[in-house]
C-alpha cells in the first residue's frame, strides 16, 4: 500500500510543559492514544510499542527516540522488523488564550498491501492521534 500519513491537532487546558511530561512517558500514551496497548521502555531512548489491530490482531515494533527538545516536541520512528513501519512527531505549541497548549500529531506508516493493509490503514486512520479511551 505504500506510506500513509495521519495528522491530528487538538487542544488541552493545561501548561506545555505539563504537556510534555506526560507525553515523555511514553508508558503513559496507551491512555490517551486510541489502539496503543503497551509501550514499555527498553533503553535510555528505545522503547517497545504494542497496538491492537483489525481481525483481533495485534502488532509490535520498537522504536527509537529521534528528537527530544523538552516542552516543544519529540520524534520517533520504528527500528528493525517492525509489523508496521512508523514514525511520528508531536509538537507543543501555546495556545492564543496563553493557559492551554495545542498538540500537533503527526503520523507516518507504512501498512501491508491487501485488504489487511487497507483494514489496518482505515482502523488506525480513524483515530491516528490523541484519542479518548
Amino acid at each position: 500500500m505504500g506510506p500513509t500519513s495521519r495528522g491530528s491537532t487538538t487542544t488541552i487546558r493545561k501548561p506545555r510543559s505539563d504537556v510534555y511530561a506526560l507525553w515523555r512517558r511514553l508508558e503513559n500514551l496507551p491512555t490517551f492514544m486510541a489502539h496503543l496497548d503497551k509501550v514499555r521502555w527498553t533503553g535510555e531512548w528505545s522503547s517497545h510499542w504494542t497496538a491492537s489491530a483489525p481481525f483481533g490482531r495485534t502488532v509490535e515494533w520498537d522504536a527509537e527516540i529521534t528528537e527530544d527538545i523538552p516542552d516543544e516536541r519529540i520524534g520517533w520512528r520504528s527500528v528493525g522488523d517492525a509489523d508496521v513501519p512508523n514514525e511520528g512527531r508531536v509538537w507543543f505549541v501555546p495556545a492564543p488564550d496563553g493557559a492551554s497548549t495545542e498538540v500537533h500529531v503527526l503520523l507516518v506508516y507504512d501498512v501491508p498491501g491487501g485488504q489487511l493493509g487497507k483494514a489496518v490503514a482505515k482502523y488506525f486512520g480513524e483515530e491516528a492521534g490523541v484519542g479518548d479511551r
